[in-house]
């Protein structure tokens, strides 16, 4: 009797429809911010805004649904655009979101909150500039990809799109701060929401 009662309490209850649906939009926003974009021809790469989604995302709702939404949303678009950095995105997007997400737990009754958020995206993104930097750095010129991609690598073109990628990173991390004050104004109940 005792081991049954101990497997009843091991079984999950299955996710709320509220919590599918939190899933659901967060990967389509961080989708639709990332294939917002502008090429970056020494890398084959593109500069874009799902960042603000991702960072957004931990912000107000959780690390977990920040990593999945941002890790998924964010590799869907590069499978499109760009298959040959969808490795190094799925990874790259995981680890900033779950960072991000995970300052912003740690220190979740501050009285500046603005400054824990700009630590969380400071982390969560120099984590995702240093793994596309390895990435395009030691990975892409062992040639899995095509010699044409494999041309478009190497500590050249890593260094090239460094700059890029440390601008994304600043530049929705600040929107993202921006758009949670704002929405946390015009909508207390948001936070509801987190995990």
């Amino acid at each position: 009797m005792a081991e049954r009662d101990s497997t009843r309490k091991k079984i999950r209850k299955p996710m709320s429809p509220k919590k599918v649906a939190i899933y659901g939009v967060s990967m389509a926003l961080v989708a639709a911010l990332t294939y917002i974009g502008f090429p970056i021809t020494a890398t084959r790469g593109y500069f874009n805004f799902g960042e603000v989604a991702i960072f957004f995302i931990a912000f107000m709702i959780g690390w977990r649904e920040a990593a999945i939404c941002g890790a998924i949303g964010a590799t869907i678009i590069d499978l499109i655009l760009a298959p040959f950095f969808a490795p190094a995105t799925l990874v790259a997007k995981a680890i900033e979101g779950a960072l991000a997400g995970m300052i912003i737990i740690a220190f979740i009754n501050t009285k500046w909150p603005t400054l824990v958020r700009t630590a969380a995206f400071c982390a969560g993104g120099g984590l995702m500039v240093a793994t596309y930097f390895i990435y395009e750095w030691l990975v892409l010129p062992l040639g899995v990809f095509s010699q044409d991609v494999s041309f478009y690598s190497g500590i050249g073109p890593a260094l090239a799109e460094l700059p890029f990628n440390i601008v994304q990173a600043v530049a929705c991390g600040a929107i993202a701060i921006m758009l949670a004050k704002g929405i946390e104004r015009a909508y207390p109940r948001i936070a509801d929401f987190r995990d």
